[in-house]
């Protein structure tokens, strides 16, 4: 039996900030893993500092949990790893 994506997540010991944006990034999740975020609205949704919702989101692109895309009009796009998540599991 594979383990399930919150199992991997769990044990790659990331910090606190990445395991609350990524819980956030899970619940705004749109179609197909992409979703649309503005660092400073996130910042502010989580009660944390944008400085450290930037640092959580570069460790998380780092370790290929998350893709940035494109960003346009101050809002960045992000996709979730799909090695890591299956998008049925969130619907």
């Amino acid at each position: 039996m594979s383990a399930s994506w919150y199992e991997i997540i769990a044990k790659m010991n990331l910090s606190k900030e990445c395991y609350r944006v990524l819980m956030m990034l899970i619940t705004l999740l749109e179609f197909n893993g992409i979703l649309q975020i503005n660092q400073a609205g996130l910042a502010k949704d989580l009660g944390m500092e944008r400085q450290n919702v930037h640092r959580a989101l570069k460790e998380l692109i780092k370790r290929k949990i998350v893709t940035r895309h494109m960003k346009k009009n101050r809002v960045t796009k992000y996709e979730l790893n799909g090695e890591f998540f299956e998008y049925d599991d969130f619907e």
